[in-house]
């Protein structure tokens, strides 16, 4: 039962008969051209019309991204860049012991126990396998083990963990780690995101929302917010979608394409108490016939998971900051000038802030929109929203009026009203909205 529901959770949607060409997805070479691009997402619906249209701007987000010349040309003059054995063990060195293997049955643990001439045979297969593009066959089997969410008490409410083989982790955080370093030296990537980089976290994130907060209950101005929750969001990314996102940022497509041959025809197991059994006996083939093949996803536990979501995501959080750099709600910097409160985003857990009604719906229809095109949902139910009052407001108008509307794939709208409360939880801290603390 549990295989037949992940196979179905991860399986490639079907082909949308409305599409004009259902086999060609998007790909950094056909959306440049925005007639294409807009005949392309015809069947969303999405409005195209006008110069600032929902469409236009995700196609501008799309397609534009400052300097990523830049990061094409240092990275395509890296191509000749092997991890050296030195790096390896540098790389295996910080690797915590205890962490879960994959089905090669191989931990951190093993293989700092080998010794140094073990270690560097398996560093001269990872080095041949690397330079002819290719992967070794136990790399693409994976344990899945499911993990029940807190309160959960479905079978849906399982959230899918990836074990994977430690030797391919160790070379893959190698290659992002390069990758890396480029996206940062280069300034790619939105302020906007606030995992997975850097000097970085939920500490930073919190921060930005308590200085809009506090500004609005100082200067009493008027504030409205929501956040924007995605289904399964790590598990509803295409193929074609991570490597449009990867292209966009100026990695080569030589090395997209050893990104995305990672996880391509895997060879993903749940681990139940059958197949653990079935594995101790007879190793990987005790496994044949259990597994299954996860087409969609960046699976959690992967290390290049986190910045492959980074990646994608880049092209929302690129469409909302560009949208209206001079309008929003305005904060102020030390030496008096204004810019727009940032939307905060940590991994696909984003929160933004509007002064107006109208502008908080228009980034709804940014984040619609962008939902729509990469086959991702809005989790209507889950949207916490919020606004706090301000000397502009009209005090008899009731909050009950207050609301926003929410478009599906189709540009189906949902209403989805304001609710009667006082405060929200971000990033786990929870906020008042009613006054200043």
């Amino acid at each position: 039962m549990l295989k037949a529901h992940f196979t179905r959770a991860f399986a490639a949607p079907e082909p949308d008969p409305e599409r004009s060409d259902p086999a060609a997805p998007p790909t950094w070479d056909n959306i440049e051209n925005w007639e294409a691009f807009r005949q392309h997402c015809a069947h969303h619906h999405i409005p195209d019309a006008e110069k600032r249209s929902i469409l236009k701007q995700l196609w501008r987000a799309m397609t534009t991204v400052r300097h990523r010349e830049h990061v094409e040309a240092e990275l395509t003059e890296q191509n000749g860049y092997c991890p050296s054995f030195p790096e390896f063990e540098q790389s295996l060195k910080q690797k915590a012991g205890g962490t879960a293997g994959g089905p090669s049955g191989i931990t951190y643990h093993t293989v700092k126990m080998w010794p140094v001439e073990w270690r560097e045979a398996a560093y001269r297969c990872m080095v041949g396998f690397w330079t002819h593009h290719g992967l070794a066959k136990e790399w693409q089997w994976r344990w899945l083990v499911p993990l029940l969410k807190k309160g959960g008490t479905t079978i849906d409410d399982l959230r899918p963990i990836m074990l994977l083989d430690v030797l391919r982790k160790i070379w893959t955080t190698l290659v992002m780690n390069s990758i890396t370093s480029v996206l940062l030296k280069h300034k790619v990537l939105r302020a906007t995101q606030h995992a997975y980089l850097p000097h970085r976290g939920t500490d930073s994130a919190n921060l930005q929302v308590i200085n809009t907060l506090e500004t609005a209950f100082e200067e009493k101005r008027t504030l409205y917010g929501s956040s924007w929750d995605i289904r399964k969001a790590f598990d509803s990314v295409g193929k074609w979608l991570i490597r449009l996102a990867w292209r966009r940022l100026g990695v080569p497509a030589p090395l997209v394409e050893w990104l995305i041959l990672l996880d391509l025809g895997n060879h993903t197991v749940v681990r139940t108490g059958h197949s653990f059994s079935r594995w101790i006996k007879h190793g990987l083939k005790g496994l044949e016939g259990l597994d299954f093949d996860a087409e969609m996803g960046c699976g959690q536990g992967d290390v290049s998971s986190p910045l492959t979501w980074v990646a994608v995501f880049d092209i929302l959080l690129s469409a909302l900051e560009d949208d209206d750099p001079h309008g929003g709600f305005r904060l102020r910097r030390p030496i008096g000038t204004q810019y727009a409160a940032p939307d905060v985003c940590f991994a696909d857990d984003l929160q933004s802030f509007a002064a107006t009604l109208a502008q908080l719906q228009r980034k709804a229809e940014l984040v619609a929109g962008y939902a729509a095109i990469t086959g991702m949902r809005i989790a209507e139910q889950k949207l916490r929203t919020y606004h706090i009052r301000g000397r502009q407001d009209d005090l008899r108008q009731p909050a009950s009026d207050k609301g926003l509307w929410i478009y599906d794939s189709r540009w189906q709208a949902t209403w989805v009203p304001f609710k009667e409360e006082h405060f929200f939880k971000s990033l786990g801290v929870w906020y008042d909205t009613t006054e200043a603390h």
